[in-house]
Order: structure tokens, then sequence, then C-alpha cells
């Protein structure tokens, strides 16, 4: 009982009798016959397919955008354990020779040496156990008298973040740096 009424049900629904024959010329009204359509066959109508897969992709995106997640606000930071602490790290270990690693970088112009003084900010913040070595041009000098920008930022790595400064000479290719324009990228 409860399958026929299931079958009505969904035909109402859909609005769809297929089984049912219209009545033409030759027969009557009274002689049309209205067969039973199979549960298996109203599933397989188009109507319900859509139905189906649209049911199917908003439960999907419900399920992405309000489902079950850890949000980072309410993340405890300080369950996390530092590189220093984890049990066996290399970290940990007293084997390492700290003196034949180091973090190291290539300055060219002042927007590098600022780039480069607080990468080394963190990494002393962090308190990493390698060196840190810092290649700059030679024009750039560090003199505690002078006041330029470049002067201030490699005495501040020296002293404050134990960087060992190097000065290179920049070389620069005879026909000099290319620009490319945006428009060609």
């Amino acid at each position: 009982m409860a399958t026929a009424e299931l079958n009505n049900f969904l035909m109402g629904l859909l609005r769809i009798n297929p089984y049912s024959h219209l009545a033409t010329d030759e027969m009557d009204a009274s002689q049309s016959t209205q067969l039973k359509p199979k549960f298996s066959d109203i599933l397989r109508s188009k109507r319900v397919r859509i139905l189906a897969a649209a049911s199917f992709i908003t439960l999907v995106l419900l399920f992405i955008f309000y489902g079950p997640r850890q949000h980072l606000s309410s993340f405890d930071w300080n369950r996390c354990p530092s590189p220093q602490t984890v049990p066996g790290s290399p970290a940990e270990s007293a084997d390492i020779d700290w003196s034949r690693y180091a973090y190291t970088q290539y300055v060219t112009n002042t927007a590098y040496l600022c780039n480069s003084v607080m990468l080394f900010e963190i990494l002393h913040r962090l308190g990493s156990k390698a060196d840190r070595v810092m290649m700059y041009p030679s024009s750039m000098h560090p003199d505690p008298t002078s006041t330029s920008v470049e002067s201030k930022l490699l005495l501040k790595a020296q002293k404050e973040y134990g960087v060992k400064l190097l000065p290179i000479e920049v070389k620069h290719r005879p026909g000099g740096d290319r620009k490319i324009p945006i428009a060609d990228l």
C-alpha cells in the first residue's frame, strides 16, 4: 500500500505519466487504459535525475562551506612544539656541526637589503643555529657615522642578528639588465 501511495505522490509531484494512452479518433476516452509505472521507471525520468543532481550539488556546497572544520582563530598555537623541542628532530641531535651550515642572502640593492634583514630577524627570533651570511655590494658601507639607510640596515643585521657581512662586486652584463615592459609579460 505504501508503494502505491509513494508512486502516486511522485507522479503528482513530477506531473508526468508516460504510461497513459491518449484517446484517438478510433478509441474513445473510456477505452484508454492507464498502466501503473514501476518505481525504477520513475527514478529514470529526466526530472528526477535533475532534482537528484541539484540536491547532491547543494549538499556538497553546504558541506564545503558549513561542514565540520577547525577554524584557525580557535586553534591553540601553544600546542605546536618549536623545532628545537620536537623529539627525534635534527635540531635536537647533538651530532650536527652547525658551523658547516649557513643561511645566505645575496643583496644587490636597498630593497633586497631590507628583505634580507627581515629574513635574518625571523631566523634570529626562531633561534636558528646555522650561521647567517649576507653578500652585499661593496658600494654600500656599514659605517656607524653614516645616516644612509643601507648603512643602518647592514649594521642592524650585523649587531642584532649576528649576520656575517661579505662585501662583493656585483657583476653586470655588458648590455645592462634588460627591463621587460609589463605588457610583454
